[in-house]
This record gives structure tokens, sequence and C-alpha cells, in this order.
């Protein structure tokens, strides 16, 4: 009866697109008048259908116009969750889309005022492909965004559905409960609170036992490893040949790579040789790059480090080695002998720290500086 009667009254909503809708209704409102006999039969059946059939099809539910603002309603009870997209208004009003679901049983534990939140927030990833990047209004008999906006400290769920509510152009209107009939009706409609369960069942496979023979057998008339032998075989001595060829490559790109390069200078130990400065700015040795000669010298070779490095040396201590330069930064020395460094170059390195006999690295007493006790 409650059923019936829910039905009847989302039909009648949309009475004005339905043709002669209370000649079609008659038998439906009969059934829910007091004192009658209760009888579904085909004439009851084939009234219904006819009236599902008006809500499924034009004008009633029609193609979306995407020029036209749209509106959503939803609704929600302890159960489930009911939505329609809607476009036009009073006389034009007309379906774009119906949309329900159940919850389940976290969701049956919501509050109220989530339920409605839920709802809005299921249809609106619902209906995205209509919504997304439009105008619309959501109406709705409760006012959960606006709850949900005003949280000062929501829950890990609650800020996951306020995220989502961000992406789209939002138009917040209330209507009361008896004008939002459609997804009230969605919403509340009849369902069966016993889950049907299956009972724990034994289920008992036997496989035929196979004896090692027959095991083996069926092994031997696997044609892969025979197949696949000769291949790995084949791919083992076409490796040995690709590597070959690729190393006569490489001496071949080597080879002409050679002929257009410049051999590095080869100098013997005693050799004067010139030092190209440093290319960055020597600002904490009070001079600038720029003013600086481009190379400086002489120094001597000590010996060869590398084919193309050598250790060099100050010619006037030619015992302690300067540092390691690479053979692009030498130039043969052509001046006299007397030629001295104009800067003279830094062993390269941190040197190592100096102790006079009777002191040792250890401090002793408090540390001082130039400012007096720290």
């Amino acid at each position: 009866m409650k059923q019936v009667q829910s039905f009847l009254k989302t039909c009648s909503w949309y009475r004005k697109f339905i043709p002669n809708f209370s000649e079609i209704a008659r038998l439906q409102s009969n059934l829910t008048k007091k004192k009658t006999v209760w009888t579904w039969i085909e004439s009851e059946q084939n009234a219904f259908t006819t009236l599902k059939n008006c809500l499924l099809s034009p004008p009633i539910l029609s193609h979306a116009d995407f020029t036209k603002p749209f509106v959503l309603r939803t609704d929600a009870s302890s159960h489930a969750l009911g939505a329609v997209l809607l476009q036009g208004a009073d006389m034009e009003e007309h379906s774009i889309e119906y949309a329900r679901r159940l919850l389940n049983s976290a969701g049956r534990n919501y509050s109220t005022k989530e339920h409605e939140a839920l709802a809005v927030v299921w249809a609106l990833n619902k209906f995205r492909g209509y919504i997304e990047g439009s105008k619309i209004t959501v109406a709705s008999d409760h006012q959960p965004l606006k709850w949900l906006m005003k949280l000062k400290s929501p829950s890990g769920r609650l800020v996951r559905w306020a995220l989502q509510l961000q992406s789209f152009d939002l138009n917040l209107e209330y209507i009361p409960g008896k004008s939002n009939v459609v997804t009230d009706m969605l919403s509340w409609l009849h369902y069966d609170h016993e889950i049907p369960s299956c009972e724990e069942n034994t289920v008992s496979i036997d496989f035929p036992a196979r004896s090692p023979m027959e095991i083996r057998e069926e092994q031997l008339k696997d044609t892969f490893v025979p197949e696949i032998t000769p291949y790995l075989k084949r791919f083992s001595k076409f490796m040995a040949e690709v590597k070959e060829v690729v190393e006569m490559q490489q001496d071949l790109r080597k080879e002409c790579g050679d002929r257009k390069r410049r051999r590095a200078p080869y100098y013997f130990p005693g050799d004067r040789v010139f030092v190209t400065t440093h290319h960055l700015s020597n600002a904490a040795k009070e001079r600038t790059t720029k003013f600086m000669s481009k190379r400086d010298g002489p120094y001597i070779i000590l010996t060869q480090k590398s084919p193309t490095s050598y250790v060099i040396a100050n010619p006037h201590n030619p015992n302690e080695p300067v540092g390691t330069y690479h053979a692009s930064a030498l130039k043969v020395f052509k001046q006299d002998e007397s030629a001295i460094p104009v800067h003279p170059l830094r062993k390269r390195g941190r040197p190592r720290k100096a102790f006079t006999s009777g002191s040792s690295p250890k401090r002793s007493g408090r540390r001082r500086s130039q400012r007096g006790n720290l």
C-alpha cells in the first residue's frame, strides 16, 4: 500500500505531461481507498507499466540542453539515496536522469546531516558528465552543504567531501519536503532489511593421483625444450659475433676521430713550461682575472703522471711539487733563463699543521678570542 501511494505521488508530480492521467491511475488510486480489497491482476499491472513508461519517455525524460542551467534535487533516508537531474522550471520542468543507490552498513550509521551531504556528493559525481563546467542549482529539503562548509574541524571523510565540492559551480536552494517528491520516492523505496546469507559449505575436489612415471612421460612429450635448445645455441654464437662487430665499429670510429684530434704535447723531466692561470676570479688574493696574464711561469716538469698529465714545481724549489696539471694547461717556455713567476702558484691541497717541540695539538685551558674570554 505505501509503495503504491509513493508511486502515485511521484507520477502525480508530472501529471501535466501524461495524457489521461486520472483514467490511467484510477485502478491504483482505488487500491489506496479505505475498505478496498487488495487485488493486483493484469489490469493493475498494465496501468503501472504505462505510468512507468511515461516517466521514462519524453517530454518527462528528455535529453540535456547544455545551454540551460541544471537543477539537482537530492534526498536521503536511513537506508538509501535518491537524486534526479532536472532542467527548466514550472511547466517546462523535465527530468534528465534518475539515480538511486542503497547505503552500505557503514553508510547507514551516518547521521541525518551526513546522509544528506553524502547524497549531494554522490549525485554530483554521478552526473559529472552533464554538469561539470556548468552552473548548477542544488535543491534539497535540508541544507547539508551549508552545514558541511561551516564545520570548524571536520573529520577526514567530511574534508574529502568538501574538497570534491570545490570543483563545481554550485548554487544552494532550499525547497520544502512536500515539493521534493521525486527524490523522496527514490530514497524511501522499500527494500528487504534481511540480507540473504549463505551458510558455510565444504567443497571437496579429488584430483586423480599420478605416479612419477606418468608425470615423466608427460614431460617427455613436451616439445618446448627440444625446440628451444638449438635456438639458444645459435643465440650464444650470434652474441659473440655481435660483440666482435661492435668492437670493430668502435675501433673504426676511434680511428676516424684520431685523424682530426691533435696529440697532446710530450714534455721531458726538467723542461720549462708556462701554466695557464685559473679562469675564476681571485678576489681573495686582491686581484681579478681580467687583469692577470693568461699564463704564468716558468715552472719545471718533475715527472709524468699519466700520458696527458704532468707534475710541476717551482724552479727555485724543485724538490717540492706544486701540483699535477693537464697537458692542455701547459705551454713550452721560450724566454730567458732568469725569468721567475709573476704570481707563484701555491701548492695544491691543505697544508699540514706544524707543531713545535713541547707543544701538543690539544689546547689546554679555556678558548680565547680576540675579544677576550668566551
